[in-house]
């Protein structure tokens, strides 16, 4: 039993740090959003930035627009979008795969124009995800993800990424 303890105490340090350790990163990710299940999706690029305290915590913000999407007479667009989100990371020297979940804060502005009438908003709400980082190299990674970011008062959008980022 004290040989496992000690196996234990000596092998944890080396399955913790590494390549992911604590700095800034930025990158983009291609994300393919849906608002409300019955709208065409939108293709947007959210330009990312963050903080890694350590392995297993990052802060992260986003930036990001969509293209216009036309159908029969309407158009839907994502003027911007912004949020702050907290990443939980399962990060190891062993594996170059790394899943996550994160939570945090979007706030959309959608602009929806249909028969000439503006019936765009402003909304916000309490955004969740996971996704999984796949290591390229020691400061090198894709990502990809499915978030659920605004789901409030019959709105919704969600967004499914695939993105690269570099650890500086």
């Amino acid at each position: 039993m004290k040989k496992t303890l000690m196996a234990s105490m000596v092998a944890l340090p080396l399955l913790t740090g590494g390549a992911y350790a604590e700095g800034l990163y930025a990158g983009a990710e291609y994300t393919r959003l849906t608002v409300n299940s019955s709208d065409p999706a939108l293709d947007a690029i959210l330009f990312t930035g963050g903080f890694s305290f350590n392995d297993w915590f990052s802060l992260e913000g986003r930036l990001g627009k969509s293209e216009k999407e036309k159908d029969d007479g309407a158009s839907l667009e994502i003027d911007n979008m912004y949020g702050v989100y907290a990443k939980f990371n399962g990060r190891n020297k062993i594996s170059p795969v790394s899943p996550y979940l994160m939570v945090g804060y979007t706030r959309a502005k959608i602009s929806l124009i249909d028969e000439g009438d503006d019936l765009g908003d402003t909304i916000s709400d309490i955004s969740y995800g996971l996704g999984i980082d796949f290591s390229i190299s020691e400061n090198l990674y894709i990502d990809l993800e499915g978030v659920n970011y605004i789901e409030k008062s019959g709105d919704k959008l969600t967004g499914f990424s695939l993105g690269i980022n570099y650890k500086f």
